[in-house]
Protein backbone atom coordinates (compact mmCIF):
# COMPACT_ATOMS: atom_id res chain seq x y z
CA UNK A 1 0.00 0.00 0.00
CA UNK A 2 1.35 3.69 -0.79
CA UNK A 3 1.13 6.57 1.65
CA UNK A 4 -2.40 6.78 0.23
CA UNK A 5 -3.46 3.37 0.68
CA UNK A 6 -3.43 2.90 -3.20
CA UNK A 7 -1.71 -0.20 -3.94
CA UNK A 8 1.85 -0.24 -5.61
CA UNK A 9 2.40 -1.44 -9.01
CA UNK A 10 4.50 -4.63 -9.41
CA UNK A 11 7.05 -1.65 -11.74
CA UNK A 12 7.50 0.08 -8.25
CA UNK A 13 7.84 -2.43 -6.41
CA UNK A 14 10.59 -3.74 -8.57
CA UNK A 15 11.80 -0.39 -8.53
CA UNK A 16 12.43 -0.41 -4.98
CA UNK A 17 14.13 -3.44 -4.61
CA UNK A 18 16.62 -2.44 -7.40
CA UNK A 19 17.67 0.63 -5.62
CA UNK A 20 17.95 -1.23 -2.43
CA UNK A 21 20.37 -3.86 -4.21
CA UNK A 22 22.64 -1.05 -5.91
CA UNK A 23 22.86 0.89 -1.91
CA UNK A 24 24.00 -2.54 -0.60
CA UNK A 25 26.68 -3.07 -3.61
CA UNK A 26 27.96 0.19 -3.49
CA UNK A 27 28.34 0.01 0.40
CA UNK A 28 29.99 -3.01 -0.07
CA UNK A 29 32.31 -1.44 -2.46
CA UNK A 30 33.06 1.12 -0.45
CA UNK A 31 33.81 -1.87 2.63
CA UNK A 32 36.33 -3.48 0.59
CA UNK A 33 37.99 0.04 -0.33
CA UNK A 34 38.63 0.82 3.27
CA UNK A 35 40.21 -2.30 3.93
CA UNK A 36 42.70 -1.84 0.64
CA UNK A 37 43.97 1.42 1.62
CA UNK A 38 44.21 0.77 5.77
CA UNK A 39 46.83 3.36 6.75
CA UNK A 40 50.27 2.27 7.45
CA UNK A 41 51.49 2.07 11.07
CA UNK A 42 54.14 3.84 12.81
CA UNK A 43 56.19 2.50 15.60
CA UNK A 44 58.80 3.88 17.84
CA UNK A 45 61.82 1.86 18.52
CA UNK A 46 61.28 2.71 21.88
CA UNK A 47 58.64 0.81 22.19
CA UNK A 48 60.65 -2.58 21.25
CA UNK A 49 63.28 -2.17 24.06
CA UNK A 50 65.46 -0.13 22.48
CA UNK A 51 67.91 1.91 24.32
CA UNK A 52 69.69 4.34 22.62
CA UNK A 53 72.14 4.90 24.58
CA UNK A 54 75.05 3.96 22.03
CA UNK A 55 76.39 1.07 24.34
CA UNK A 56 73.71 -1.29 25.02
CA UNK A 57 73.22 -3.71 21.55
CA UNK A 58 69.54 -2.65 19.84
CA UNK A 59 69.73 -4.99 16.81
CA UNK A 60 67.15 -7.15 18.23
CA UNK A 61 64.98 -3.99 19.45
CA UNK A 62 65.36 -2.99 15.81
CA UNK A 63 64.90 -5.79 13.88
CA UNK A 64 61.60 -6.53 16.29
CA UNK A 65 60.20 -3.30 15.26
CA UNK A 66 60.55 -3.51 11.64
CA UNK A 67 59.46 -7.07 12.04
CA UNK A 68 55.82 -5.47 13.86
CA UNK A 69 55.23 -3.08 11.12
CA UNK A 70 55.89 -5.46 7.73
CA UNK A 71 53.23 -7.65 9.27
CA UNK A 72 50.88 -5.09 9.30
CA UNK A 73 51.48 -4.45 5.88
CA UNK A 74 53.91 -1.62 6.09
CA UNK A 75 54.67 1.43 7.66
CA UNK A 76 57.62 3.43 9.39
CA UNK A 77 59.49 2.87 12.61
CA UNK A 78 60.83 5.99 13.97
CA UNK A 79 64.13 6.71 16.00
CA UNK A 80 63.97 9.45 18.63
CA UNK A 81 66.56 12.21 18.12
CA UNK A 82 69.87 12.81 20.22
CA UNK A 83 69.84 8.96 20.60
CA UNK A 84 72.76 6.50 19.24
CA UNK A 85 71.18 3.06 18.42
CA UNK A 86 74.33 0.46 18.81
CA UNK A 87 73.87 -2.77 15.77
CA UNK A 88 76.13 -5.32 17.17
CA UNK A 89 74.20 -7.52 15.05
CA UNK A 90 73.10 -7.87 11.62
CA UNK A 91 69.93 -5.35 11.30
CA UNK A 92 67.20 -5.30 8.28
CA UNK A 93 64.89 -3.14 7.01
CA UNK A 94 62.17 -5.26 4.95
CA UNK A 95 60.18 -4.45 1.67
CA UNK A 96 57.82 -1.80 2.99
CA UNK A 97 58.88 -0.18 5.69
CA UNK A 98 61.09 2.95 6.36
CA UNK A 99 63.02 3.69 9.15
CA UNK A 100 62.79 7.21 9.40
CA UNK A 101 64.92 9.26 12.38
CA UNK A 102 65.22 13.13 13.16
CA UNK A 103 67.59 15.56 10.59
CA UNK A 104 69.63 17.32 13.08
CA UNK A 105 73.14 18.66 12.35
CA UNK A 106 73.24 14.95 10.78
CA UNK A 107 74.88 16.77 7.63
CA UNK A 108 77.55 18.27 9.71
CA UNK A 109 79.86 16.38 11.57
CA UNK A 110 82.81 18.19 13.16
CA UNK A 111 81.39 17.25 16.76
CA UNK A 112 83.72 15.64 19.09
CA UNK A 113 80.62 13.88 20.73
CA UNK A 114 77.27 12.27 19.25
CA UNK A 115 75.07 14.27 21.37
CA UNK A 116 74.35 17.16 19.24
CA UNK A 117 73.88 14.74 16.19
CA UNK A 118 70.33 13.69 15.16
CA UNK A 119 69.31 10.00 15.14
CA UNK A 120 72.77 7.85 14.85
CA UNK A 121 72.84 4.18 13.78
CA UNK A 122 76.61 3.34 15.14
CA UNK A 123 76.80 0.06 13.22
CA UNK A 124 79.33 -2.86 13.79
CA UNK A 125 81.69 -2.81 10.59
CA UNK A 126 81.64 -6.39 10.60
CA UNK A 127 77.66 -6.41 9.65
CA UNK A 128 76.22 -4.67 7.14
CA UNK A 129 72.09 -2.67 7.00
CA UNK A 130 70.11 -4.94 4.83
CA UNK A 131 67.91 -3.30 2.84
CA UNK A 132 64.95 -5.12 1.15
CA UNK A 133 63.18 -3.76 -2.00
CA UNK A 134 60.63 -1.11 -1.54
CA UNK A 135 62.65 0.19 2.06
CA UNK A 136 63.60 3.28 2.83
CA UNK A 137 66.12 4.85 5.00
CA UNK A 138 65.68 8.44 6.05
CA UNK A 139 67.18 11.40 8.18
CA UNK A 140 69.81 9.24 9.69
CA UNK A 141 73.25 9.20 10.42
CA UNK A 142 74.98 5.61 10.13
CA UNK A 143 78.57 5.48 11.36
CA UNK A 144 80.84 3.42 11.99
CA UNK A 145 80.97 2.21 15.46
CA UNK A 146 84.93 1.22 15.64
CA UNK A 147 85.58 5.11 14.37
CA UNK A 148 85.68 7.75 16.52
CA UNK A 149 85.09 11.60 15.69
CA UNK A 150 87.98 13.73 14.74
CA UNK A 151 90.56 10.68 12.84
CA UNK A 152 93.19 11.02 11.58
CA UNK A 153 92.60 9.53 8.16
CA UNK A 154 90.90 6.68 6.79
CA UNK A 155 92.92 3.85 8.11
CA UNK A 156 90.28 2.72 10.62
CA UNK A 157 87.41 2.83 8.04
CA UNK A 158 85.83 -0.74 7.48
CA UNK A 159 82.97 -2.35 5.92
CA UNK A 160 79.89 -2.08 4.74
CA UNK A 161 77.39 0.44 5.90
CA UNK A 162 74.30 -0.49 3.61
CA UNK A 163 73.21 -3.31 1.13
CA UNK A 164 70.65 -2.56 -1.45
CA UNK A 165 69.09 -6.29 -1.70
CA UNK A 166 66.41 -5.15 -4.58
CA UNK A 167 64.83 -2.20 -6.45
CA UNK A 168 62.79 0.88 -5.75
CA UNK A 169 64.98 1.35 -2.69
CA UNK A 170 65.26 4.55 -1.00
CA UNK A 171 67.88 6.28 1.24
CA UNK A 172 67.51 10.02 1.28
CA UNK A 173 68.63 12.89 3.99
CA UNK A 174 71.27 10.52 5.51
CA UNK A 175 74.47 10.88 6.22
CA UNK A 176 77.15 7.98 6.28
CA UNK A 177 80.87 7.59 6.93
CA UNK A 178 83.95 5.69 8.70
CA UNK A 179 83.41 2.58 5.91
CA UNK A 180 85.37 1.24 3.47
CA UNK A 181 82.08 1.11 1.31
CA UNK A 182 79.10 3.39 2.50
CA UNK A 183 76.34 2.05 0.22
CA UNK A 184 76.60 -1.19 -2.01
CA UNK A 185 74.64 -2.98 -4.43
CA UNK A 186 75.54 -6.46 -5.43
CA UNK A 187 75.53 -7.77 -8.67
CA UNK A 188 73.21 -10.32 -7.72
CA UNK A 189 69.85 -7.79 -7.24
CA UNK A 190 68.82 -5.21 -9.70
CA UNK A 191 68.62 -2.04 -8.15
CA UNK A 192 66.69 -0.70 -11.07
CA UNK A 193 64.31 2.09 -9.97
CA UNK A 194 66.26 2.77 -6.35
CA UNK A 195 66.87 6.77 -5.54
CA UNK A 196 69.76 8.31 -3.31
CA UNK A 197 69.23 11.60 -2.94
CA UNK A 198 70.47 14.58 -0.06
CA UNK A 199 73.07 12.26 1.45
CA UNK A 200 76.46 12.90 2.82
CA UNK A 201 79.50 10.65 3.10
CA UNK A 202 83.23 10.00 4.43
CA UNK A 203 84.53 6.66 3.51
CA UNK A 204 87.27 5.46 1.36
CA UNK A 205 84.23 4.31 -1.33
CA UNK A 206 81.26 6.03 -1.09
CA UNK A 207 78.84 4.44 -3.51
CA UNK A 208 79.06 0.69 -5.19
CA UNK A 209 76.52 0.29 -7.45
CA UNK A 210 77.27 -3.21 -9.18
CA UNK A 211 73.89 -3.79 -10.85
CA UNK A 212 71.13 -1.22 -12.24
CA UNK A 213 68.75 -2.04 -15.76
CA UNK A 214 66.96 1.27 -15.29
CA UNK A 215 66.40 4.71 -13.04
CA UNK A 216 68.73 4.36 -10.39
CA UNK A 217 68.80 8.44 -9.71
CA UNK A 218 71.69 9.98 -7.22
CA UNK A 219 70.73 13.83 -5.89
CA UNK A 220 73.18 16.15 -4.46
CA UNK A 221 75.55 13.20 -2.92
CA UNK A 222 78.57 14.84 -1.36
CA UNK A 223 81.25 13.21 0.18
CA UNK A 224 84.00 15.26 1.74
CA UNK A 225 86.40 14.72 5.04
CA UNK A 226 83.84 15.37 7.53
CA UNK A 227 85.35 13.17 10.04
CA UNK A 228 88.33 14.95 9.70
CA UNK A 229 86.78 18.67 9.58
CA UNK A 230 87.56 20.47 11.94
CA UNK A 231 90.02 19.19 13.93
CA UNK A 232 92.92 21.54 14.01
CA UNK A 233 95.06 18.97 14.91
CA UNK A 234 94.45 16.25 11.70
CA UNK A 235 94.39 18.33 8.20
CA UNK A 236 92.50 17.05 6.01
CA UNK A 237 93.60 13.85 4.07
CA UNK A 238 92.59 12.10 1.49
CA UNK A 239 90.30 9.57 0.91
CA UNK A 240 91.55 6.38 -0.89
CA UNK A 241 89.58 4.74 -3.26
CA UNK A 242 86.55 6.30 -5.70
CA UNK A 243 84.08 8.13 -4.43
CA UNK A 244 81.36 6.77 -6.73
CA UNK A 245 81.88 3.54 -8.60
CA UNK A 246 79.59 2.08 -11.28
CA UNK A 247 79.26 -1.06 -13.22
CA UNK A 248 76.12 -2.78 -15.72
CA UNK A 249 74.39 0.46 -14.59
CA UNK A 250 72.04 1.59 -17.07
CA UNK A 251 69.73 4.46 -18.13
CA UNK A 252 70.42 6.39 -14.83
CA UNK A 253 71.13 9.77 -13.65
CA UNK A 254 73.34 11.69 -11.39
CA UNK A 255 72.87 15.37 -10.83
CA UNK A 256 74.55 17.38 -7.75
CA UNK A 257 77.16 14.84 -6.99
CA UNK A 258 80.46 16.27 -5.68
CA UNK A 259 83.52 14.89 -3.72
CA UNK A 260 86.10 16.65 -2.72
CA UNK A 261 89.75 14.73 -0.78
CA UNK A 262 88.55 11.68 -2.82
CA UNK A 263 91.74 9.40 -4.53
CA UNK A 264 89.54 8.86 -7.88
CA UNK A 265 86.33 10.30 -8.54
CA UNK A 266 83.49 8.45 -10.39
CA UNK A 267 84.78 5.16 -11.96
CA UNK A 268 82.17 4.01 -14.44
CA UNK A 269 82.36 0.68 -15.79
CA UNK A 270 80.47 -1.10 -18.58
CA UNK A 271 77.77 1.55 -18.00
CA UNK A 272 75.48 3.07 -20.77
CA UNK A 273 72.88 5.97 -21.42
CA UNK A 274 73.38 7.72 -18.33
CA UNK A 275 73.43 11.78 -17.33
CA UNK A 276 75.60 13.10 -14.84
CA UNK A 277 74.60 16.78 -14.42
CA UNK A 278 76.70 19.15 -12.72
CA UNK A 279 78.69 16.01 -10.80
CA UNK A 280 82.32 16.93 -10.00
CA UNK A 281 85.61 15.84 -8.00
CA UNK A 282 88.17 18.02 -6.89
CA UNK A 283 91.14 16.57 -5.23
CA UNK A 284 92.64 19.43 -3.34
CA UNK A 285 96.40 18.05 -2.97
CA UNK A 286 99.09 18.62 -5.20
CA UNK A 287 100.69 15.47 -6.44
CA UNK A 288 97.79 13.53 -7.23
CA UNK A 289 97.79 10.40 -8.95
CA UNK A 290 94.40 9.82 -8.95
CA UNK A 291 91.48 10.31 -11.98
CA UNK A 292 88.96 12.38 -12.10
CA UNK A 293 86.30 10.11 -14.58
CA UNK A 294 87.52 6.81 -15.68
CA UNK A 295 84.88 5.93 -18.24
CA UNK A 296 85.43 2.67 -19.71
CA UNK A 297 84.71 -1.43 -20.69
CA UNK A 298 81.30 -1.74 -22.58
CA UNK A 299 80.44 2.01 -22.00
CA UNK A 300 78.71 4.37 -24.41
CA UNK A 301 76.32 7.29 -24.69
CA UNK A 302 77.83 8.87 -21.16
CA UNK A 303 76.78 12.17 -20.75
CA UNK A 304 78.56 14.88 -18.77
CA UNK A 305 76.91 17.95 -18.74
CA UNK A 306 78.00 20.72 -16.76
CA UNK A 307 80.87 18.61 -15.04
CA UNK A 308 84.10 19.10 -13.30
CA UNK A 309 87.61 17.48 -12.40
CA UNK A 310 89.83 19.78 -10.12
CA UNK A 311 93.29 18.78 -8.99
CA UNK A 312 93.45 15.67 -10.56
CA UNK A 313 96.20 13.97 -12.47
CA UNK A 314 94.09 13.55 -15.17
CA UNK A 315 90.26 14.94 -15.81
CA UNK A 316 88.70 12.41 -17.65
CA UNK A 317 90.09 9.20 -19.18
CA UNK A 318 88.15 7.76 -21.82
CA UNK A 319 88.93 3.84 -22.53
CA UNK A 320 85.77 2.18 -24.46
CA UNK A 321 85.97 -1.71 -25.46
CA UNK A 322 84.38 -0.43 -28.53
CA UNK A 323 86.06 2.13 -30.84
CA UNK A 324 82.37 3.34 -31.88
CA UNK A 325 81.25 3.94 -28.32
CA UNK A 326 80.85 7.43 -27.39
CA UNK A 327 81.12 9.94 -24.41
CA UNK A 328 80.09 13.39 -24.26
CA UNK A 329 81.09 16.62 -22.49
CA UNK A 330 78.80 19.51 -22.68
CA UNK A 331 80.21 22.51 -20.73
CA UNK A 332 82.16 21.00 -18.53
CA UNK A 333 84.96 22.57 -16.51
CA UNK A 334 88.75 20.37 -15.53
CA UNK A 335 91.43 22.85 -14.08
CA UNK A 336 94.50 22.58 -12.41
CA UNK A 337 95.17 18.90 -13.96
CA UNK A 338 98.73 17.48 -13.81
CA UNK A 339 98.74 16.00 -16.78
CA UNK A 340 95.74 15.36 -19.08
CA UNK A 341 92.99 17.27 -19.19
CA UNK A 342 91.42 14.15 -21.42
CA UNK A 343 93.04 11.04 -22.30
CA UNK A 344 91.56 8.91 -24.80
CA UNK A 345 92.73 5.21 -25.38
CA UNK A 346 89.74 3.74 -27.24
CA UNK A 347 86.46 5.33 -28.64
CA UNK A 348 84.98 8.65 -29.23
CA UNK A 349 85.05 11.64 -26.75
CA UNK A 350 83.21 14.61 -28.43
CA UNK A 351 83.39 18.19 -26.05
CA UNK A 352 81.69 20.98 -26.51
CA UNK A 353 82.03 24.51 -25.02
CA UNK A 354 84.23 23.42 -22.36
CA UNK A 355 87.06 24.88 -20.31
CA UNK A 356 90.10 23.53 -19.87
CA UNK A 357 93.24 24.70 -17.06
CA UNK A 358 96.45 23.17 -16.34
CA UNK A 359 98.53 23.54 -13.46
CA UNK A 360 100.85 27.02 -14.08
CA UNK A 361 103.79 25.93 -12.64
CA UNK A 362 104.31 22.79 -14.78
CA UNK A 363 101.82 24.26 -17.91
CA UNK A 364 105.12 23.31 -20.50
CA UNK A 365 104.63 19.46 -19.73
CA UNK A 366 101.22 19.61 -19.95
CA UNK A 367 98.57 18.78 -22.59
CA UNK A 368 95.24 19.54 -22.53
CA UNK A 369 93.30 16.89 -25.04
CA UNK A 370 95.56 13.35 -26.11
CA UNK A 371 94.45 11.05 -28.15
CA UNK A 372 96.53 8.43 -27.14
CA UNK A 373 95.07 5.03 -29.32
CA UNK A 374 95.26 3.84 -32.29
CA UNK A 375 91.18 3.92 -32.37
CA UNK A 376 90.64 6.80 -30.17
CA UNK A 377 88.50 9.98 -31.59
CA UNK A 378 88.97 13.49 -29.51
CA UNK A 379 86.24 16.26 -31.23
CA UNK A 380 85.83 19.62 -29.26
CA UNK A 381 84.05 22.63 -30.82
CA UNK A 382 84.25 26.45 -28.74
CA UNK A 383 86.26 25.39 -26.23
CA UNK A 384 89.14 27.20 -24.05
CA UNK A 385 92.53 26.20 -23.02
CA UNK A 386 95.13 28.03 -20.56
CA UNK A 387 98.33 27.02 -19.11
CA UNK A 388 99.13 23.83 -21.48
CA UNK A 389 101.78 22.62 -23.92
CA UNK A 390 99.02 22.08 -26.12
CA UNK A 391 95.50 22.03 -26.77
CA UNK A 392 95.77 18.88 -29.01
CA UNK A 393 98.24 16.13 -28.83
CA UNK A 394 97.86 13.23 -30.61
CA UNK A 395 100.43 10.64 -30.06
CA UNK A 396 97.81 8.39 -32.51
CA UNK A 397 94.34 8.07 -33.23
CA UNK A 398 92.10 11.39 -34.33
CA UNK A 399 92.19 15.05 -33.04
CA UNK A 400 89.81 17.12 -34.68
CA UNK A 401 89.47 20.89 -33.98
CA UNK A 402 87.21 23.42 -34.68
CA UNK A 403 88.24 27.03 -35.68
CA UNK A 404 86.16 28.39 -33.41
CA UNK A 405 88.68 27.28 -30.70
CA UNK A 406 89.85 30.07 -28.03
CA UNK A 407 93.18 29.98 -26.07
CA UNK A 408 95.16 31.32 -24.01
CA UNK A 409 98.08 31.84 -26.19
CA UNK A 410 100.50 33.11 -23.98
CA UNK A 411 100.40 29.65 -22.18
CA UNK A 412 100.29 27.50 -25.25
CA UNK A 413 103.12 26.59 -27.93
CA UNK A 414 100.90 25.22 -30.26
CA UNK A 415 97.53 24.29 -30.62
CA UNK A 416 97.69 21.26 -32.25
CA UNK A 417 100.97 18.28 -32.16
CA UNK A 418 101.23 15.34 -33.43
CA UNK A 419 104.32 12.45 -32.83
Amino acid sequence: MGRTGEMKSKNDVMGDAERRMKKIFFFMCFVSLLSSVAPAWVVNISDYGAYGNGTNDDTTAFNNAVNAVSAAGGGTVRLNAHQQYYLANTPTIKSNVTVEGEWVNVGHYTATTLDDLGSCLLLNPAKKLFMYSGSALKGVMVLNATVKPSVADDSGFSGTALALYGENITVENCAVMGFDIGIWGPAAYDNKDCSLRYLNFDNKNNINIVNSSTGLVMQSIHGLAWLTEGDTNHPLTIREGAAFYLQNVYNSQAINCFAIYSRNGFDIYNCSNNYFKACGIDYSRTNSNGTGWNIRGDSGNIYLLGCQAASMNTGVVVNLSSSSSNVEMRGCEIWNVKKYAVRCLNGTVNIRCSYFRGDGAIWTTLDALCSDGVNATITDVCSSFEYFRYAHYRKSGVLTESSNISANDSHLTAMFFSD
